[in-house]
């Protein structure tokens, strides 16, 4: 599906699925918004000019946002890509957001709703729609939202909008749109360290904790030989996977098992593999390794993207889990990330739970919003909604008085 949509804000919300006009009413733009929908593989392969020039754009744009990402997302992780719709705003041939879309069905509040979201995967940590610095994030929403309802066949209860930083360009269309019915609510935390210097990264961690790394470090020595492998890159790259990929399937994930990891499915190995080609300095794949008389013992797959080195996954022989391979191997490259004059933050990407208590990271909110049409079920779950929220408020408030 291919389509060119020319809008502007007020007639974007005419036919928002009944709704008042005034409700939804803002000011119009002052030039036309060309809207252009694709679909697939085929439609994001078609965008990928728009997608890098927008991704390039971005102040701050992360992993989540290139073309890459996604492109290996349809290929190998999405079931159905042509349920994947792209909606790319520009203005006078220039690109101004791309929200990539999925048409699904999920529930809100335990009712079935007919769902357009952002996608998302359980590799897919976090979520996020294009926005160019100098488009007005008030207008995009509405002027999704009369596309919804007036030219897509396809009838819908929810924009779903999941796995959002505090800073996502989705999250602020959302505030910054004038709409009646939005919920958004906190869903987790995504941990980083920053990396002026080590001393202000390791700021948090204990002083028992410090104490026990230099300890675990030592034991480890007295093994064998420890090499530890930072940011690999070009021909080493493949090979460090393979051990990566070794190390990931050694433990829990493995055969004997849960059978989650990465290795057992051939799927998830591609989707990975094939963001190793390097696209570039500021966009680049590197695998981290420490081994033991040449076996590798941890391991991390990371994105770096501009200033930011992401962990998408981490991995540690348990057999050694004494000698804690994973946290020497964390604080190897947090020194060298510290140490490097291109990379300012290095980000765990989710909020995992042995990271507290131990390394105390700073962290970014992650949300998910929820925009909901003017259809029953629609309306039925947002109230629900609130209802639920309004119960846990008023029984924190109770506690609270009691004590």
């Amino acid at each position: 599906m291919d389509t060119e949509v020319t809008l502007n804000t007020d007639a974007a919300l005419e036919g928002i699925a009944d709704a008042p006009a005034p409700e939804w009413n803002t000011a119009a733009t002052a030039a036309a918004v060309t809207l252009h929908v694709r679909q697939g593989l085929a439609g994001l392969t078609a965008l990928r000019e728009e997608w890098t020039a927008l991704a390039q754009a971005l102040p701050d744009g992360r992993f989540h946002h290139q073309y890459a990402w996604y492109l290996s997302y349809l290929r190998h992780l999405e079931p159905d890509p042509s349920s994947v719709h792209f909606f790319c705003f520009s203005r006078d041939g220039r690109p101004l957001a791309i929200f990539p879309l999925r048409w699904a069905r999920g529930a809100v509040s335990g009712i079935k709703l007919r769902l357009w979201e952002l996608p998302f995967h359980p590799h897919m940590d976090l979520c996020d729609a294009l926005v160019a610095p100098e488009a007005d994030a008030a207008t995009l929403l509405p002027q999704l939202i009369g596309a919804l309802s007036r030219r897509i066949g396809r009838p819908w209860d929810a924009i779903h909008l999941p796995r959002l930083l505090d800073d996502a360009m989705a999250l602020r269309a959302v505030r910054a749109a004038p709409l009646p019915r939005v919920r958004i609510v906190r869903s987790g935390q995504s941990m980083y360290f920053p990396c002026d210097d080590m001393d202000a990264a390791m700021q948090n961690a204990s002083k028992e904790f410090k104490r026990n790394l230099r300890r675990q470090r030592r034991k480890l020595e007295q093994r064998g030989r420890v090499e530890v492998s930072l940011m690999q890159e070009g021909d080493a790259l493949h090979d460090a996977f393979s051990h990566f990929l070794k190390v990931e399937a050694s433990g829990w994930k493995g055969d004997g098992g849960r059978g989650s990891a990465i290795r057992l499915h051939p799927h998830l190995v591609d989707f990975y593999r094939d963001m190793l080609a390097e696209p570039g300095a500021a966009n680049r794949c590197a695998v981290n390794l420490v081994k033991l008389d040449g076996k590798a013992i941890a391991a991390q797959y990371c994105l770096v993207c501009g200033p930011r080195a992401s962990l998408l996954k981490i991995a540690y022989d348990e057999a050694f889990s004494a000698e804690a391979p994973g946290q020497q191997l964390l604080h190897d490259v947090l020194a060298h990330c510290c140490a490097s004059a291109s990379i300012s933050e290095l980000s765990l990407v989710t909020g995992p739970a042995w990271a507290v208590g131990r390394w105390n990271p700073q962290s970014h909110g992650v949300w998910t919003a929820h925009v909901f049409n003017l259809t029953p079920r629609a309306l039925a779950a947002l109230a629900l909604a609130r209802l639920k929220a309004a119960s846990v408020g008023a029984r924190k408030w109770f506690n609270s008085v009691r004590k």
